[in-house]
């Protein structure tokens, strides 16, 4: 049986309406969920297009994850505790790691177990540099202008506080008598 080549195909689907994927039957790319093939090929070509994209689009997301790393720079610790002095002097020292790297501004050192059982004592977290923060999220935030603390920064009827996940831990209030500055949030 002789195969067509690829004007004869082109002109058959024309006349069928229909891809020239659908004329040959053949998958249009490996899938762990077989329907997607099949969904897929039932879409207009605008619709495909827009398929196309997202699926570069998630590619692209996933990709900026560096994979596996073997040294991590490290600038310092953070209090997940009673406080720690995190200097702005360019300080830092490179230790192994042993994950995925997400893409971050600096990383550093959780010291304490405040923040159990997300963050351990001792563990390497990611922070993106940033002043604003929003309710819920996980914050490094300098306190009364000096220690530096990992913690959930929430807001809500009874004010501004940062948070301990450990219930050890009493809650930090922040007021017109304590107040904080936020460093970064923490990349989960």
């Amino acid at each position: 049986m002789a195969i067509p080549n690829l004007e004869v195909l082109i002109q058959l689907a024309h006349i069928f309406d229909v891809s020239v994927d659908e004329l040959v039957q053949i998958p249009l790319f490996e899938s762990s969920f077989p329907s997607i093939n099949g969904l897929y090929l039932q879409l207009n070509r605008e619709r495909k297009q827009s398929v196309y994209y997202h699926a570069r689009k998630e590619l692209n997301e996933q990709n900026k994850i560096t994979k596996l790393s073997d040294v991590v720079e490290i600038y310092g610790a953070v209090s997940a505790g009673t406080g720690e002095f995190l200097s702005d002097i360019e300080y830092h020292e490179s230790v192994p790691f042993n994950g995925e790297v997400p893409p971050h501004d600096y990383a550093v050192t959780v010291n304490g177990n405040s923040m159990e059982p997300m963050f351990t004592d001792k563990q390497i977290i990611f922070v993106k540099r940033t002043k604003e923060a929003r309710s819920g999220q996980i914050v490094i935030a300098k306190y009364d202008g000096s220690n530096v603390y990992v913690k959930k920064l929430v807001i809500d009827e009874q004010g501004y506080r940062l948070v301990s996940l450990n219930k050890d831990y009493n809650d930090l209030i922040i007021d017109n008598d304590h107040n904080i500055e936020v460093l970064g949030t923490v990349v989960l």
